[in-house]
C-alpha cells in the first residue's frame, strides 16, 4: 500500500498529459458547463488518475444531485471495476424513492461508447432495484425496518421499475468495447476472452460491450 501511495504521489508531480475532466455533472441539462467524465478507452487508459479523482472528490450535494449525475458516476465506477462504489451508488440512487428509473432524462451523449454504456446502467438499476421490490420492499420504505412495516408492505402493490425508453435506442456499437475486471489469481485488470465467457453480462452485450457483470444486488 505505501509503494502504490508513493507511486500515485509521484505521478502527480510527473504529470505530461493533460489533466482528466472532473466529472461534476450536477444538473440534468445536457448544455450545462459542468464537465463529464472521460469516454472509456480514456479512463482505461489512465486509471491510476482517474482512480485519485473518484476517491479524492467529496459526495454532491444531495439537494443538488440528480438522477443523470448519479448515472455519469455508476459509469465510471463500472468502467474502473468499483464495484464497492457501484453499491454504494445504487443504494443511494435506491433511497431517491422520487427517481424513477424510466424518467432518467437522455443525456444525448456525444461519445457512443460512453453513451452505449449508461444505456446498459439503467438496466443494472431495473434488475437491481425490482431485486428488492419482490421481495416486498418499496422505494420509500427506510433503511431501518419493524415487523410492522414489513407487514404493512407485504398489502401493498408491487410496483417494478421500468428503462428509460432512450436506452433501448441507443445503438450496439460497431467495435466491441472491452472492459476489465479486476483478476484475483493474476492480481491485474483483465477482460475476459469472449462473450461466451462465463460471467459476461447481457445486458451490456445487446450493445457489443464486453464485461463482466458487475454487481449490483445489495440486499
Amino acid at each position: 500500500m505505501a509503494l502504490q501511495s508513493f507511486r500515485r504521489l509521484f505521478r502527480r508531480f510527473t504529470k505530461s498529459l493533460p489533466p482528466l475532466s472532473t466529472p461534476s455533472l450536477t444538473q440534468d441539462d445536457r448544455n450545462s458547463s459542468s464537465p463529464l467524465p472521460p469516454p472509456p478507452r480514456e479512463i482505461l487508459a489512465r486509471r491510476d488518475e482517474h482512480e485519485d479523482i473518484i476517491y479524492t472528490r467529496a459526495r454532491p450535494d444531495e439537494k443538488l444531485d440528480t438522477p443523470l449525475a448519479a448515472l455519469y458516476r455508476m459509469y465510471e465506477y463500472i468502467i474502473l471495476d468499483q464495484h464497492i462504489k457501484l453499491r454504494n451508488e445504487l443504494e443511494s440512487y435506491w433511497y431517491h424513492s422520487s427517481w424513477a428509473i424510466k424518467e432518467i432524462p437522455d443525456p444525448h451523449d456525444a461519445d457512443a461508447e460512453r453513451y452505449a454504456v449508461l444505456a446498459c446502467i439503467t438496466a443494472l438499476l431495473v434488475l437491481s432495484f425490482n431485486d428488492r421490490i419482490n421481495l416486498g420492499l418499496p422505494r420509500d420504505a427506510p433503511p431501518i425496518l419493524t415487523g410492522d412495516l414489513l407487514d404493512e408492505y407485504k398489502t401493498r402493490t408491487k410496483i417494478p421499475e421500468e428503462a428509460p425508453s432512450w436506452a433501448s435506442e441507443v445503438p450496439a456499437l460497431e467495435n466491441t468495447l472491452k472492459i476489465p475486471h479486476w483478476d484475483r489469481e493474476k492480481h491485474d485488470f483483465l477482460p475476459l476472452e469472449s462473450f461466451s465467457s462465463i460471467g459476461t453480462s447481457p445486458d451490456f452485450q445487446s450493445k457489443n460491450i464486453l464485461i463482466w457483470q458487475p454487481h449490483i444486488y445489495f440486499t
